[in-house]
């Protein structure tokens, strides 16, 4: 790979915020790519692009784009050029000067990811026209100059008009990607615009946030969904089946996006050619909100007074013969995600899913699963594709079975399967959001109790202490030391990962991040990089290793560290 360092190759990821679940798939994807090529993902949180030289408030951050640290770039273009436009935004991206893929809009010259808004949106409104017989619709949209959302309302303006039904200009606001989003939309369209509830049908939003807030402000308003107004979305982030009612939506691949990219962009340092427009699917995804009921499928049967004789032979000896086959079939569905179950997993399930087809009032496969499913530490995704992997073992167990019963038999237990992995996947999202609530009275502490000490000497050793009760490991803070940002000094370094050489004071060129090669060193985590602001004037930057679960106490710990600094005399 030709980077410019002569260590790790670093990948720069460029977002607005940190604020909701798309930055943090975006992280998800493309630091999950960086690790598989060996490379350090930096995380530049500066907000919307301000003006095309990025020298004012947090945008300063972007300046440290550039070489000698930074060897490729992966921007979140699509929010980035939500105040400036794309034709500044595309001027923005040739200053860096570096290997470059945009994420979510296209950009002229430059390797770009997005996905495809309109397929996904002409299934939910067929769906909406031509199942439910909805007609009258309304619509929240993003902020009002972002292409992703113009491009979702237009989708929605061509299929609802080719249906005969009606979106008129006057019921569609333009918010942003938020809850509150979501809130002021209704807001407008019901309490300002004087908007009939009575004369909607559906209410189409533009992302699943806004579609939380509207459920939020249609409930204060007695306004009952589905039953009076149905709800969509656009997203289908982890928490939308977990809303109420859960929400209908339309998916858009986000952690593969990000993670498309950031491969794109490692084919163009390696000095290979990178494809100039790829573009993933959108599908739709009912539930609730739109007024469809959940999926019933067949329950299992009542247990019979007398037993079930044994199941023929024939049919299980057929499957056995077929092992090897669907071993390996198991093996592909599953991919790495599978690896906690040790091995030999394959050939466990496939033995205790005998057992019970022998004796088919047994439990065994089930009872194998149970375990495993609730196991410490597994992520969301990993749950995910458990479905995959039970509904490949489900097709390679039936294939050229032609006994009824034991075909009955299987799909009975395949059923029970799939319940108990929905289930679980219930059990994660509850626990996760108690783990979420928990971290966050935990930051709100932490900010409480480093603000008591800002600008004493005792803050820095606090500081610490709350790092790592948060489980950020790694922390650096430099201060500018020219008013052209062009130097810097290290003013505080923590890890509880990595030795480090005492670098203190140290001043280095800003370009660099670091000093001593710190940059370009191997990091587990990701790191956060943001703009050090006190009263409009950059004094710094601040990096803090990336951890999902406390995600919300970036921004306030990064005001503080500002705030110490201003009142410490040691700065």
């Amino acid at each position: 790979m030709r980077h410019t360092t002569t260590t790790r190759p670093n990948v720069a990821l460029l977002l607005d915020y940190l604020s909701n679940a798309y930055q943090r798939d975006l992280i998800d994807g493309a630091s999950r790519a960086a690790r598989e090529r060996g490379a350090n993902t930096w995380i530049f949180v500066g907000g919307w692009f301000k003006d095309e030289a990025l020298g004012l408030d947090d945008n300063v951050v972007y300046q440290l784009v550039r070489k000698p640290a930074i060897d490729g770039v992966v921007a979140a273009m699509s929010s980035l050029v939500t105040l400036l436009g794309r034709a500044a935004g595309e001027r923005i991206l040739r200053r860096f000067q570096l290997p470059t893929v945009s994420v979510g809009l296209s950009v002229n010259g430059v390797p770009s990811v997005r996905v495809d808004n309109r397929t996904g949106l002409r299934q939910m409104c067929e769906h909406l026209v031509r199942d439910h017989a909805y007609r009258r619709f309304a619509m929240i949209g993003g902020p009002a100059n972002n292409e992703d959302s113009e491009d979702r309302i237009a989708a929605c303006h061509e299929a609802l008009d080719a249906l005969g039904a009606a979106l008129p200009e006057q019921r569609v606001t333009r918010q942003g990607f938020t809850v509150q989003a979501g809130i002021d939309g209704v807001r407008e369209l019901l309490d300002k615009r004087r908007t009939v509830r009575d004369t909607l049908d559906a209410l189409i939003c533009a992302s699943d946030l806004v579609a939380e807030g509207a459920l939020k402000a249609l409930a204060e308003r007695g306004v009952t969904v589905p039953e009076r107004i149905a709800v969509t979305g656009f997203d289908n982030l982890e928490r939308s089946p977990y809303l109420s009612p859960p929400l209908t939506t339309v998916h858009q691949p986000v952690i593969d996006l990000a993670h498309r990219a950031t491969r794109s962009l490692f084919r163009s340092l390696e000095g290979s050619a990178a494809p100039l427009a790829e573009t993933l699917p959108s599908t739709l995804v009912l539930r609730r909100s739109c007024g469809c009921l959940p999926s019933q499928e067949p329950a299992l049967p009542p247990q019979k007074d007398e037993p079930t004789p044994p199941r023929p032979s024939r049919a299980i000896a057929h499957i056995m013969q077929r092992r090897e086959l669907i071993y390996a079939a198991l093996s592909r569905a599953a991919g790495p995600q599978f690896k906690g179950m040790g091995l030999g997993w394959e050939g466990r399930w496939l033995t205790a899913l005998r057992a019970d087809l022998e004796a088919p009032t047994g439990r065994t496969f089930l009872s194998s699963l149970d375990a495993p499913l609730r196991r410490p530490g597994q992520c969301r995704r990993e749950l995910d594709v458990w479905l995959e992997v039970l509904a490949t073992f489900r097709q390679e167990l039936l294939r050229d079975v032609d006994d009824q019963e034991v075909c009955r038999r299987i799909e009975d237990i395949m059923h029970a399967a799939r319940l108990s992995t929905a289930g679980a996947i219930e059990w994660f999202e509850v626990n996760r959001w108690m783990v979420t609530s928990e971290a966050l009275q935990g930051a709100l502490g932490a900010i409480d109790r480093l603000v008591q000490v800002a600008g004493q000497e005792a803050f820095w050793t606090r500081l610490q202490h709350e790092l790592a009760q948060l489980s950020i490991h790694t922390c650096f803070v430099t201060l500018f030391t020219d008013s052209g940002r062009e130097r810097s000094r290290l003013l505080w370094a923590y890890s509880s990962r990595e030795t480090l050489p005492e670098l203190r004071s140290q001043t280095f060129a800003s370009s660099e991040l670091l000093p001593g090669r710190l940059a370009t060193r191997p990091r587990d985590d990701a790191m956060v990089v943001r703009t050090l602001v006190s009263n409009g004037q950059p004094l710094g930057t601040a990096f803090l290793s990336y951890t999902a679960a406390h995600v919300a106490s970036y921004e306030p710990l990064i005001g503080v560290i500002a705030a110490a600094i201003e009142r410490s005399p040691r700065a």
